[in-house]
């Protein structure tokens, strides 16, 4: 529901009969949907994500879904006159309890249905609205061509003129149209995917950027989790590695994505427990943590 609530906003948000100082006029918008207006329907329509849940076709021909839209009217009928979503403010990270449907805890935040583009460096980043940065999003997510390939010897490294499939692969770039790239030709066929993303321990000794703020870690995580799941097959794994830094945001996110598919979690110990505790450290921090995730466990 806060999805679809978000997309309402989007499309909406020049239209102040419906959404006021960013926020979402819920009355309004329920009057409107309960008489089909015709403007409101159009745009509604326009827009491929909510088409598919307020239309459906018959014999060809797309119809209104009433139930659809009672079943919305319904749900949103106890909330208040002006609901709490801030599409661009910067809001705080919380977990919201599901009770109709799915999961049963998700994660809300002001950033989740944004793009982040790049990621080696903070001044690097993109943030793309799906909606207002529709060609960007697009053109980051369309497949592109891999060149410049050389081939890693034990004592020399050539270019390649030739690959094949059993070849292992070392891809520089961006990993989230990478990722979107190997999708055209392996989707559902990975047996298992193994990341070890940033821990945002807002430290700047790596070579990757490794601070960013909790909304746009967590947008820059589901962003290339949803794509990476698209490649795992039936009876494929995911395993995740992290550390304390964002393990519970990231335990929740992938109980969401994963559709409650938690296979098990290892506790590893990645230091020894007598080194030398560091000037700016309270506590030796010395185990990390492998989440594992498949498609159905069933």
């Amino acid at each position: 529901m806060e999805d679809l609530l978000f997309k309402f906003v989007s499309v909406f948000s020049s239209d102040r009969r419906f959404v006021k100082n960013g926020k979402l006029i819920i009355l309004a918008l329920q009057k409107y949907l309960v008489n089909s207006n015709k403007d409101v329907m159009r745009k509604i329509f326009d827009d491929k994500t909510l088409r598919s849940k307020f239309y459906h076709k018959a014999d060809g021909i797309w119809e209104i879904d009433k139930a659809a839209v009672n079943d919305f009217v319904n749900a949103t009928a106890g909330m208040q006159r002006v609901k709490e979503i801030m599409v661009q403010s910067k809001t705080k990270t919380v977990i919201k309890r599901q009770t109709a449907r799915g999961t049963a805890v998700t994660l809300s935040w002001a950033k989740k249905n944004t793009i982040v583009a790049g990621g080696s460096g903070l001044s690097n980043l993109r943030h793309l609205d799906p909606v207002l940065d529709a060609k960007a999003v697009e053109d980051l997510f369309s497949a592109k061509a891999f060149v410049d390939f050389k081939r890693h010897a034990k004592k020399n490294t050539v270019k390649a003129n030739d690959f094949n499939e059993n070849d292992n692969y070392i891809i520089h770039g961006d990993n989230l149209p990478v990722l979107h790239s190997l999708k055209q030709k392996f989707k559902g066929s990975i047996k298992l995917i193994y990341i070890d993303p940033p821990y945002n321990t807002e430290s700047s000794s790596f070579h990757y950027h490794d601070n960013y703020g909790q909304d746009t870690w967590l947008a820059f995580m589901k962003n290339r989790l949803d794509v990476a799941k698209e490649l795992l097959s039936e009876d494929g794994f995911m395993f995740v590695h992290i550390s304390f830094h964002q393990y519970a945001y990231l335990k929740v996110l992938l109980d969401e994505l994963f559709k409650g598919n938690h296979v098990c979690t290892f506790n590893l110990l990645v230091r020894h427990t007598e080194r030398i505790l560091k000037g700016d450290k309270d506590f030796h921090d010395v185990m990390e943590y492998l989440l594992v995730y498949t498609i159905d466990k069933t």
